[in-house]
């Protein structure tokens, strides 16, 4: 089964990138860039904060949302995930409050291939798309090739998804933060 990973901001604290902190030139952080193309080459530790969670909440989890679009590791997340995400994106440092941080940029897409046209749309406005309205897998290429997490170009790299294999890691491990949801095309219901 597929799943659309989300961060759990209701429950748990969302982490931030401290940007007024940065010389004007430097930053190199760009939201829509995750997921696009790698950022290993001119990142820098960037520094981070953690802002209270939807409901108020002041707890970090072990997994946290970034810019909606990446993921952000703490170490034992990323000693329990490394080294199976590592094909997939590329792991970045960031330092919160001292601590350190892994942020997860998820570069790999599944082919278009993957898509289940039949029961997959598009929201437009005026001839323009705007992403999924609807989204489904052809869940035996999935099952087939088992990527832990990826994305699709089909809703422009907006939402990360992963297979049952990556939600059983996480559930075996403890790993709070995540969650997992079936409606993989939420934006537009």
């Amino acid at each position: 089964m597929t799943y659309r990973i989300t961060a759990n901001t209701a429950a748990y604290m969302t982490c931030a990138p401290k940007i007024k902190d940065l010389a004007p030139g430097e930053n190199k952080y760009k939201p829509k860039k995750f997921g696009q193309k790698p950022l290993k080459e001119n990142w820098f530790k960037v520094a981070a904060r953690f802002l209270k969670g939807d409901s108020g909440s002041t707890t970090i989890a072990d997994i946290s949302g970034w810019s909606g679009n990446a993921l952000v590791f703490n170490q034992k997340a990323f000693d329990v995930c490394a080294e199976h995400l590592e094909q997939l994106g590329e792991f970045l440092a960031i330092d919160a409050e001292g601590i350190p941080y892994y942020l997860f940029n998820t570069l790999y897409h599944v082919p278009d291939s993957m898509v289940d046209a039949s029961k997959s749309e598009l929201a437009e406005s005026e001839g323009i798309a705007l992403g999924a309205k609807k989204l489904a897998f052809v869940e035996e290429r999935i099952d087939r090739t088992n990527p832990m997490l990826f994305k699709t170009h089909y809703d422009f790299g907006a939402g990360t998804f992963c297979t049952e294999k990556f939600k059983t890691l996480i559930e075996e491990h403890q790993l709070t933060g995540l969650l997992f949801g079936t409606d993989l095309a939420p934006l537009y219901d």
